[in-house]
């Protein structure tokens, strides 16, 4: 009999816009409407949903209203994130009933199996001290980590943030990850029971492993990063193809692919 499977869909920085702005000549909303269509059409045996953070580009109330239409139709199970755009109250408005934590942070665990999934909040917010785009995770958030991490030592932990912990070897959005990758890793290398981070912000598909740690980052359902190592300034672009993630674990092991759509 062949292992059991749960197969989690990972969209990335989506970037809603009010009024039909567009983001690089782009429509992030009707990029979103395509990337459900998709996996609905290939995927519709998934059993969770994750939206990686930049969940609207500004913030705005009318941007997660476009957000809640477009998930309307979806019966399956979704966990939302926050980046950098994102705004905590303007999301909990049209989300009322979204669970945050104790301290007020959009952070939640799910278990499948031997697997667990943990889901930190970056977005920077009061730290008004830390570089605008960058993400932080306080001592709040970080207590909650070891504390679940606690709970779980016989588990397989796939760890969510938003901004990367590690470098990806793009010079600009490496200057704008998480502020204090190393408060993070020190939980870490204390229980090391973490197989797996998954972050945003990157706007490309990057796997890896750093601190003997394996990573991805994936494409936006938008607009893409272009692949200039050294540059020093963020390049979207809207040439090629949007795409999202498809993670998929087993008793076995886990496996992650990349589906691409127009």
């Amino acid at each position: 009999m062949a292992p059991s499977l749960k197969k989690i869909i990972i969209l990335s920085d989506i970037h809603l816009t009010s009024d039909g702005k567009k983001i690089a000549d782009l429509d992030p909303l009707n990029k979103l409407e395509a990337a459900i269509n998709h996996l609905l059409e290939k995927h519709k045996d998934f059993d969770h949903l994750v939206f990686t953070g930049d969940l609207a580009n500004n913030g705005l109330e009318s941007e997660y209203a476009h957000l809640k239409k477009a998930t309307s139709g979806l019966s399956n199970p979704i966990t939302f994130m926050m980046g950098n755009h994102d705004n905590r109250d303007s999301f909990r408005k049209e989300f009322p009933y979204y669970a945050f934590d104790e301290n007020g942070f959009i952070q939640s665990s799910i278990n499948f199996g031997d697997y667990v999934l943990l889901f930190l909040d970056s977005l920077k917010d009061p730290y008004s001290d830390v570089e605008k785009n960058k993400g932080f995770l306080c001592k709040k958030r970080l207590d909650w980590l070891e504390n679940q991490l606690s709970l779980v030592e016989n588990k397989k932990v796939i760890l969510f943030v938003h901004h990367p912990p590690f470098p990806t070897g793009l010079e600009a959005m490496d200057a704008i990850r998480l502020e204090n990758p190393e408060d993070l890793y020190s939980i870490l290398e204390k229980y090391k029971n973490v197989m797996h981070i998954v972050s945003g912000h990157i706007h490309r598909n990057i796997s890896g492993n750093y601190r003997e740690i394996g990573f991805s980052t994936f494409k936006s359902t938008s607009h893409q990063m272009s692949l200039n190592l050294k540059s020093e300034k963020v390049e979207f672009n809207n040439t090629e193809k949007s795409g999202y993630g498809v993670l998929c674990l087993r008793e076995d092991g886990l496996f992650i692919h990349n589906e691409e759509f127009n």
